[in-house]
């Protein structure tokens, strides 16, 4: 047995190979080691590596490393694609750092929104998967073009399942075609990388408001659907909080039976959204409070409370401090989305640089 083993750095890791003047390193092991030992040995700080590979198989970091093995690095900000799904052990988008997003504007195609998003200087995409330019159809055609934009600008990728479908819908017909948008666009997301992707609730309008428990029970049905289908591609699902005309998805307790049928389901807070019609201003620390273990993601923007307005972060009313501490305070680190959808789009990166430095300073 070899008694040395072979670092090999990518990306932005190279610049840690720099110290031992190449981009491979080659050191000595004489016993079994702990890989995280290893990169503290070596001073490659781990919170920098999203992907770990032994042997050409993803590991976890505390995996044992043995003499003559070899190693390969990845950065945080290298792109995983759906081609190493089945040798991913962390990704870009489950960091020990928080990540900061953009949404693109599906009326705009995507590839310029991908230039767009990185020229902002963000982490990620948060794919929104509506027509007319963003529909999972168009996404397949021009998935080799999308994996190339993303790793070229150095994106990784979160995705937004369809948000005009009625999956709770009276009409089995609308029920039916709507759960087929989503469960396609799931597929797709997959196809292009993604790990993590955020699901609407069912929206309860027309006569579904006055047979509540027949509309609930439909909501259940396609849920359960979309989850299993979720959990088969190996994608953290995050079931968004909504506002008040959505008649579901609202108040904490809304989740709390949800949670409890979905074990693998997380939660997608939205600021904006726990906002509206909540004077006392609680709801959304109620979120956080009851739901810790389960908050995998949020949306930030801002509002006065009357609608979904998504204007930056301090063109409305909500304590964004007061958010900060409760999210420190919980140890989140996770993915930060920005859905600010102003004309102008550098309002996207003003609001993640106010976010971030309020983050910096608790």
């Amino acid at each position: 047995m070899k008694p040395d083993i072979q670092i090999h750095l990518y990306g932005s890791l190279r610049d840690m190979g720099k110290k031992h003047d190449e981009f491979t390193i080659r050191t000595g092991l004489k016993s079994p080691t702990p890989l995280v030992d290893i990169l503290k040995k070596l001073k490659i700080p781990f919170d920098l590596v999203q992907l770990a590979m032994v042997n050409h198989k993803a590991v976890h970091m505390d995996s044992t490393i043995n003499p003559g093995d070899r190693i390969a690095l990845f950065p945080r900000e290298y792109p995983i694609f759906a081609d190493w799904k089945d040798f991913r052990s962390v990704s870009k988008i489950n960091s020990p750092v928080i990540q900061y997003g953009a949404m693109n504007f599906p009326v705009r195609p995507i590839l310029e929104e991908i230039e767009t998003i990185a020229g902002l200087g963000f982490d990620y995409l948060e794919l929104t998967m509506d027509p007319p330019q963003a529909h999972y159809s168009i996404l397949r055609k021009d998935k080799d073009r999308i994996l190339k934009a993303l790793d070229r600008c150095h994106l990784g990728i979160v995705c937004h399942l369809p948000t005009f479908v009625y999956t709770a819908d009276l009409a089995e017909s609308i029920r039916k075609a709507s759960l087929s948008e989503v469960l396609n666009s799931l597929e797709t997301a997959s196809e292009l990388g993604a790990t993590k992707v955020v699901l609407h609730p069912s929206y309860i309008g027309g006569m579904g408001i006055f047979v509540m428990d027949t509309a609930i029970k439909y909501a259940f049905e396609s849920l359960s659907a979309i989850v299993a289908k979720a959990d088969q591609l190996r994608i953290c699902l995050c079931l968004e909080n909504m506002f008040p005309r959505y008649h579901m998805c609202v108040e904490p307790e809304d989740f709390i039976e949800i949670f409890k049928a979905f074990p693998t389901l997380r939660l997608t807070l939205d600021t904006g959204h726990a906002n509206i019609d909540d004077p006392s201003g609680q709801r959304l620390f109620e979120f956080i409070k009851l739901f810790e273990s389960r908050l995998n993601h949020i949306h930030i923007s801002d509002n006065i409370g009357e609608k979904d307005d998504h204007l930056p972060i301090g063109a409305g009313n909500i304590d964004f401090r007061k958010i900060i501490n409760a999210l420190k305070s919980c140890g989140y680190k996770e993915t930060v989305t920005f859905e600010i959808f102003t004309e102008n789009r550098k309002d996207l990166e003003r609001s993640r640089n106010k976010f971030s430095d309020m983050f910096k300073e608790f």
